[in-house]
């Protein structure tokens, strides 16, 4: 009896250090079909957006397994935002390298040269590149309204023109479009003020544009503190779980 009852426990044993190996296996499996994350230069941070949503700062170590199509997606201070689709494959570790592009006083003023405002919102002075660009779109409609308002003024001076012609023998009516030519001149020469006026300040702001997107375009320096984050969404038992891991660097 006291012999079956050892030949159990020793069966128990067995099937309880098969279990512990199976278990094992199975998370270096999970660890093995993980993804990896790193970015040049470091420290941008990485968005997926896929079967989950996934945020974290390169390097950004991803522990389940993803499978399927993914937009990949890394911003970093003072560099051009990378932004892709990979494709995940069921059961491999992936090693993605990323290179970020240094964004560049000439890039910002090519941009600002066709837009204004863009070159700056470009160099990440969003609220500088919105102002010149709203400057730059109401100092355009005014002038393009001075601009009508003079071709209005001068198709008037040419109508008083005209009429003084067809009755300038006649002296009953020969001062009145005399006076009336003298009217609409005058009425020409300051529409044509307004619209000089007017084309110099839109051409000013342009101007502006252009050279605070290539003069004054910002030193980006890599920051050294910082805080690393990791946020992840995964599916347990078909409902989402959210999880956020944050590690300051100072």
């Amino acid at each position: 009896m006291l012999h079956r009852k050892w030949l159990l426990a020793l069966i128990a044993l067995q099937w309880i250090w098969a279990q512990g190996i199976s278990a094992s296996g199975r998370n270096n499996d999970q660890g093995s079909n993980g993804t990896r994350i790193e970015t040049n230069p470091a420290g941008a941070v990485v968005y997926l957006k896929g079967e989950y949503r996934l945020a974290g700062r390169a390097p950004f170590v991803i522990e389940q397994p993803l499978t399927g199509v993914y937009e990949l997606k890394a911003v970093k201070h003072g560099y051009e935002t990378y932004s892709a689709i990979h494709v995940f494959r069921p059961n491999q570790s992936e090693q993605l390298q990323i290179r970020l592009t240094r964004k560049t006083r000439f890039r910002a003023a090519m941009r600002s040269l066709f837009v204004p405002g863009w070159g700056q919102v470009y160099s990440e002075q969003t609220i500088k590149g919105i102002a010149l660009g709203s400057a730059q779109l109401v100092s355009g409609l005014y002038l393009l309204i001075a601009d009508s308002r003079y071709q209005q003024a001068v198709d008037a001076f040419n109508t008083a023109v005209r009429n003084f012609k067809l009755y300038e023998k006649n002296a009953e009516v020969r001062d009145q479009y005399i006076q009336q030519i003298l009217e609409t001149q005058k009425d020409v020469d300051k529409r044509y003020d307004i619209r000089k006026r007017a084309l110099i300040i839109a051409a000013s702001i342009y101007i502006y544009n252009l050279l605070d997107a290539l003069i004054l375009f910002p030193s980006f320096k890599d920051d050294q503190p910082g805080v690393r984050m990791k946020v992840a969404v995964e599916r347990i038992n078909s409902e989402p779980t959210f999880g956020l891991g944050i590690q300051a660097r100072f």
